[in-house]
C-alpha cells in the first residue's frame, strides 16, 4: 500500500511542476509579443555588419558578421540609415599644447557617443595643428572628418569671449547649415546628436547652454540702480550677491550656431547685434541673454553641467539624466558631492580608456581615415604565415606630440632668429639633441638619464591613455625634471599586439630640429658631461658621413648612486669586474666588438670603428642626412643592428669618442618581453623579416657598387 500512495505522490508533485513550468514560459511568451509590438527592430546588413535598428528610438547596434549575408530593404529603414550618415558638424578652437590634451579628450567622448557620421572644424595656430592633425592622423577612427582652419587675429586676439566664437562662423563653409561649437571643457556623456536633432533647436538661430544663476544677473533684486540714495545698504548686499552669482555662473560651453536663420532672418541678425557689442562684459552677456530669451534657445543646462560640489543637479537636471559636463578645473579636484564623483567617474571611463576603433556606419562619406582598405596593406594569411604580424607591423599608433607642454624643438624650427642659419659661426651649428623613448616603468631611469643630459631632448613616451593622464604630476613632482624647458614629451600610445620600438623612436627623429641628433635606449646612463664632449668633437670633425659613437657598457649588478662621473672612475670600475662591455656577460660581444673596448681603455683620441654584422653602436648622426628607421621590424628583433647595416650601406663611417661611455642599468624583463620569449612563432617571423631586410640591403649595397 505505501508504495503505492508514494507512487501517486511522486506522479502528483511532477505534473505541478510541469503545470507551473508551462505557466512560466506561456508569461514570458505574451511579455516578449507585448514588447514586440511596442518596439518594432529591423535587421539591415551594410558591409559585413549586421545593425538591429529601434525603429521606435531610432538607435542602431552593431553585430559583427561573416561573409554569408542577406540585404533587407525598408524604405523607412534607409531612410534612418540616410539620417545616421548625416554629418555632424562640431567646432573646437584649440590654443595651446594644455587646450590641445584637453580637446583630444572631449573628441574621445564625442566620437564614443556618436551614432552619426561626424566632421571636426578646428581652429588652430601652426603648434596645435601639428599636434592635432598627427594624433587624427594616426588615431584609427572611421566616418570621421577633420578639416583645419588657421586663428585669424580676430580669434585669437579677441579679449571678448562671445565675439571670438561668433567669429568662427564667418571661416567656416557656408554649405554647412548647422555647427555646434564646444568648450574643450566639455565632456559628453551622450550622444551630441540628439541635441542637434531636436526640432525645437532647428527653431532658433542661435542656441546657448545656460547655467540658470546667469538669469539673476539681472533680475532687479540684483541689479539696482545707483541713482537711488535711499537703498545704499540693499545695492550693496545686491552687488555682494551678483558678484558670488557672477563667480559660479559659466560662459557658454555649447553654442549651436543655425547658420541659415542667423544670417537670413530678422531676429537672427538682431541677436547677432546684441551680442556682438564691444566690451561685452560677464554682467552685459547675462542682461542681454535675459533681454533676448525669446530669440535663442536656451540648452538644457543637463548638456552642460559643471562638477562643483555647489551645483544644483534637482534644479538642472530634474527628471533627465546627465548628458554632459563642464570639466574644467574642477574635474581633477576632490568633491565630497558624491553624485559628481560619479559624473567623474563616468567621464574617466570613456577618457582614460583606448578609444573603440570600430566602424559606426558604412557610410559613404569621404572618411579622412580608414582603418582597413584605405591606409593598411592586404597581407595574405594563405600564402604568408607571417601575415598577421607584418598587419599589426603596419598599424599607424595614436601619437600626441607635444604632450606636457615644452616646446623646446617646435620653436627652434618655427621661431629661430632671422639670420641664425646662414651664421657658420653660431654655436648652434653643432647643437646636439638627446632622442630617448621609454615605457612608465622606467621612469627613474628616465630621470637619471636626463639628469646627466644638460642639452635639449625629445622623450617619446609609450603608454596607455590612463598612464599618459599621469605624466603631468610625475614630471611636476620631478626634482631633476620639474624645471626643465628644453625637454620635449611626445605620447605614442599602445595598442593591441606588439609594437615596434622603431617607431617611437621616429616620432621622435621627425620632431627633432637640431642640427644633430644622439639616439639612445633609457636603460642607459652617459656619464654627465657627455653633452658638451659631443658638441667639442662635432665642432672638429664636420663630415656629415662620420658619425661619432660613444661605447656602451654594462654594469653586472645595481650601482645605486656609485656611477662614475668621469673615465678614470670608469677604468677603475672595469679593473675591479663591477663594469664589462656591452654584452660579453652573455657571451655574446658581436654587437659592440668592433667598439674595441681594449683600445677604448688607452686611447687618447677619437678612433675609427671597422663595420661588421651585427654591429650595433649607439651614434650621433647629422639630421639632414640620417635615414629613418625601418617600422616592419617587429619589437627589438634587429633594431639597432639593422639600422647600423643602413647606415653602413649609405656609405657612413664610425669613429668613437675616447672619453665618453654608456653604462646599462640592470633591470628585470618588461612583461612584453617575457611574452615575446615564449611565442617561437614570433621569433621566427621576427626572424624571417629581418632577413628579408637585409637581403634588400645587400641588394642595394650591389646595385650602387655596380
Amino acid at each position: 500500500m505505501l508504495p503505492q500512495v508514494k507512487q501517486l505522490f511522486v506522479t502528483f508533485f511532477c505534473s505541478f511542476l510541469l503545470f507551473l513550468s508551462v505557466a512560466v514560459v506561456n508569461q514570458r511568451d505574451e511579455i516578449h509579443r507585448e514588447m514586440s509590438r511596442n518596439v518594432q527592430h529591423n535587421v539591415v546588413v551594410v558591409g559585413n555588419k549586421r545593425l538591429v535598428i529601434n525603429t521606435q528610438q531610432g538607435s542602431l547596434m552593431n553585430q559583427q558578421l561573416g561573409s554569408q549575408v542577406a540585404e533587407i530593404y525598408d524604405p523607412q529603414l534607409n531612410q534612418l540609415l540616410d539620417s545616421q550618415c548625416q554629418e555632424l558638424d562640431v567646432s573646437l578652437i584649440v590654443w595651446n599644447t594644455e587646450e590641445a590634451r584637453s580637446a583630444a579628450d572631449l573628441i574621445k567622448t564625442v566620437l564614443h557617443y556618436r551614432t552619426n557620421v561626424v566632421h571636426l572644424h578646428l581652429f588652430v595656430n601652426n603648434l596645435t595643428k601639428l599636434i592635432l592633425e598627427t594624433l587624427l592622423r594616426t588615431w584609427e577612427m572611421s566616418d570621421v572628418r577633420f578639416s583645419f582652419y588657421k586663428l585669424s587675429h580676430e580669434i585669437s586676439e579677441s579679449s571678448q569671449w562671445l565675439n571670438a566664437r561668433f567669429a568662427i562662423i564667418k571661416y567656416l563653409p557656408q554649405s554647412i547649415k548647422q555647427v555646434i561649437y564646444l568648450e574643450n571643457s566639455v565632456r559628453l556623456l551622450a550622444d551630441i546628436g540628439l541635441l542637434l536633432r531636436s526640432e525645437e533647436l532647428l527653431k532658433y538661430p542661435v542656441a546657448f547652454s545656460i547655467d540658470p544663476a546667469c538669469f539673476l544677473l539681472s533680475s532687479p533684486n540684483s541689479s539696482s540702480s545707483s541713482s537711488s540714495s535711499s537703498s545704499n545698504n540693499n545695492n550693496s548686499n545686491n552687488s555682494n550677491f551678483t558678484q558670488s552669482v557672477m563667480e559660479m555662473c559659466p560662459l557658454p560651453g555649447m553654442i549651436v550656431f543655425n547658420q541659415e536663420q542667423l544670417q537670413h532672418t530678422e531676429i537672427g541678425v538682431d541677436l547677432s547685434l546684441a551680442l556682438l557689442q564691444p566690451n561685452m562684459t560677464k554682467e552685459k552677456y547675462g542682461h542681454t541673454l535675459w533681454k533676448s530669451r525669446d530669440k535663442f534657445y536656451e540648452i538644457p543646462c543637463s548638456w552642460s553641467v559643471p562638477l562643483k560640489a555647489s551645483v544644483n543637479f534637482d534644479k538642472c537636471v530634474g527628471e533627465f539624466s546627465v548628458k554632459g559636463v563642464l570639466w574644467g578645473t574642477y574635474g581633477n579636484i576632490f568633491s565630497n558631492n558624491l553624485y559628481v564623483e560619479k559624473l567623474k567617474e563616468s567621464v574617466r571611463k570613456v577618457t582614460l580608456s583606448a578609444p573603440s576603433v570600430s566602424r559606426v556606419l558604412d557610410c559613404k562619406s569621404s572618411s579622412q581615415n580608414r582603418t582597413t582598405e584605405e591606409k593598411h596593406k592586404v597581407f595574405d594569411s594563405h600564402t604568408d604565415s607571417c601575415a598577421f604580424y607584418r598587419y599589426i607591423a603596419s598599424l599607424k599608433r595614436r601619437t600626441h606630440l607635444y604632450y606636457l607642454g615644452n616646446t623646446h624643438q617646435f620653436n627652434l624650427k618655427y621661431i629661430r632668429p632671422a639670420g641664425e642659419e646662414t651664421n657658420v659661426n653660431n654655436t648652434k651649428e653643432f647643437e646636439v639633441s638627446l632622442l630617448v623613448q621609454a615605457s612608465l616603468d622606467r621612469f627613474t631611469v628616465l630621470e637619471r638619464v636626463l639628469m646627466n643630459w644638460k642639452g635639449p631632448a625629445v622623450v617619446v613616451l609609450h603608454v596607455t591613455d590612463d598612464e599618459a593622464a599621469t605624466l603631468p604630476l610625475r614630471i611636476k613632482q620631478s626634482e631633476g625634471l620639474s624645471n626643465r624647458r628644453n625637454i620635449d614629451y611626445h605620447v605614442v600610445y599602445k595598442t593591441r599586439g606588439f609594437n615596434t620600438i622603431n617607431v617611437l623612436r621616429n616620432v621622435a627623429m621627425d620632431n627633432t630640429h637640431t642640427p644633430y641628433a644622439f639616439t639612445l635606449d633609457v636603460d642607459l646612463v652617459p656619464n654627465p658631461d657627455i653633452y658638451e664632449s659631443i658638441k667639442k668633437n662635432l665642432e672638429l670633425n664636420r663630415s656629415s658621413k662620420e658619425l661619432l659613437v660613444v661605447p656602451a657598457f654594462e654594469a653586472l649588478s645595481d650601482l645605486g648612486y656609485r656611477l662614475p662621473t668621469n673615465k678614470e672612475q670608469m677604468l677603475k670600475m672595469i679593473a675591479n669586474e663591477e663594469v664589462v662591455g656591452y654584452g660579453t656577460k652573455k657571451g655574446w660581444d658581436l654587437g659592440h666588438r668592433p667598439t674595441n673596448y681594449t683600445f677604448w681603455k688607452i686611447a687618447t683620441f677619437p678612433y675609427l670603428a671597422i663595420y661588421a654584422d651585427w654591429f650595433e653602436p649607439y651614434v650621433v648622426v647629422k639630421m639632414d642626412a640620417a635615414p629613418r628607421y625601418n617600422e616592419m621590424l617587429l619589437e627589438r628583433m634587429g633594431d639597432k643592428v639593422a639600422y647600423a647595416r643602413l647606415l653602413h650601406t649609405n656609405g657612413f663611417t664610425f669613429r668613437v669618442l675616447n672619453e665618453d661611455y654608456l653604462i646599462h642599468l640592470p633591470h628585470p624583463k618588461s612583461p612584453d618581453k617575457l611574452r615575446q620569449m615564449r611565442d617561437m612563432k614570433f621569433h621566427r617571423c621576427a626572424s624571417l623579416i629581418l632577413e628579408e631586410y637585409y637581403n634588400q640591403l645587400r641588394h642595394q649595397a650591389s646595385t650602387r657598387n655596380v
